[in-house]
């Protein structure tokens, strides 16, 4: 069994946000980035390349539903309502980022 805690990370929430989990269910829960340096984090990307995201990143609507397959939840290959920074944790809707961050 996977435990999110130690190890899984998403892009809903921005760089050093609160984490959130169901209460005495650590795999399933929201895990920002996060980091001990102040303002941000280093995110490793795809390329291999290491940059410092900053806690002010666009992070769209933190009160929006969640893309997926579940009711209530956008349907699966929309767009991330979680801006530049959902963005980034993304594939599905081939966002294209076409400025420096």
């Amino acid at each position: 069994m996977s435990r999110g805690i130690w190890g899984n990370m998403n892009t809903i929430k921005p760089p050093n946000g609160y984490v959130c989990v169901n209460t005495n269910v650590f795999s399933d829960g929201i895990y920002p980035a996060s980091s001990r340096h102040q303002g941000g984090c280093h995110v490793l990307m795809g390329d291999g390349a290491v940059k410092f995201i900053t806690d002010s990143i666009e992070a769209g609507s933190q009160t929006s539903a969640h893309v997926g397959n579940q009711s209530g939840q956008l349907p699966a290959g929309s767009q991330s309502p979680f801006g530049l920074w959902g963005s980034l944790g993304t594939r599905a809707s081939k966002e294209v980022i076409s400025s420096e961050f």
